[in-house]
């Protein structure tokens, strides 16, 4: 996944993984993503730019 900063975090709370940004103002959740889902599909969400 692509950032303007390019910086990006992730953690994992319960069965969720949560893409997320630091700004200075406020954390930004990017993504979220189900432990159930498919691999395949969370890694095609790295090709999406998020402005």
């Amino acid at each position: 996944m692509e950032t303007k900063s390019k910086k990006y975090r992730n953690i994992i709370f319960g069965s969720y993984l949560i893409i997320y940004r630091i700004t200075p103002n406020r954390i930004e959740v990017l993504r979220a993503f189900h432990g159930s889902r498919s691999p395949k599909i969370i890694k095609k969400s790295r090709s999406i730019k998020v402005y």
